[in-house]
Formats: structure tokens, sequence, C-alpha cells
């Protein structure tokens, strides 16, 4: 996938498990697929999360807003930035699957006490 790197799966491995989910490791054992993480079987791959989807992004959206830490997440991310572009600007700066994932793993990662 075009913009999908290094960086992109470091942070959706990091989000993914910062959602409780499995990151996982698919292996074959006995002519079918295994996660050696999760302990799952399954008939065909499931991929891993990638935030740069839009599909991806709704579960990221989903899950995030729900968390006890979003009001802490919405407020920072409009005082970070307003003085550039305006906080009601800066908000719908996140309506972007890289974006949003980006801005969600950059603050979770500076503040790690939310992640259980």
């Amino acid at each position: 996938m075009l913009g999908y790197n290094k960086m992109s799966k470091e942070r959706d491995k990091f989000l993914t498990e910062a959602m409780e989910l499995c990151w996982h490791r698919w292996v074959y054992k006995a002519k079918t697929l295994y996660c050696s993480k999760c302990k799952n079987w399954s008939s065909a791959i499931t991929s891993n999360p990638n935030f740069s989807t839009w599909q991806s992004f709704g579960e990221l959206w989903n899950w995030a807003t729900k968390q006890k830490w979003w009001n802490k997440f919405e407020y920072d991310y409009i005082e970070r930035g307003s003085g550039e572009i305006g906080a009601k600007n800066r908000l719908k700066r996140l309506i972007n699957p890289n974006k949003f994932a980006d801005a969600i793993y950059e603050w979770l990662k500076e503040n790690r006490k939310y992640i259980k």
C-alpha cells in the first residue's frame, strides 16, 4: 500500500496493542494458520489493522472516543496547535486516517499511563 512504511507499521502495532487486540504473528501448523501470540487458529490470514484505511480509522475512532482519556487528548491536541490554525480547523485535520492515527499514537506515547 502506498504510504505504508515501517513507521506506519510500528504505529499500527502500538495502537492495536493499546486497544488490547492481538498484533498477529501467523505461522503454519498442521496445514492451517496459527497465531503464535493469541493462540488462535484460522483458515485464512486475518490481517493486522492498517490505520491508514477508512475502515480502521472508524475502528480507532470508536475505540478512542470511548476512552477515559479522550477529553484530555482533545484538550491537549487543540491547545498545542490552536495558535497556528485555530482550534476548530485543528480538529478538522483529524478527519484523515493517517493524521488521526498519528495524533493518537504520538499522544499515547507521551501519556503511557493511559495504556493498560
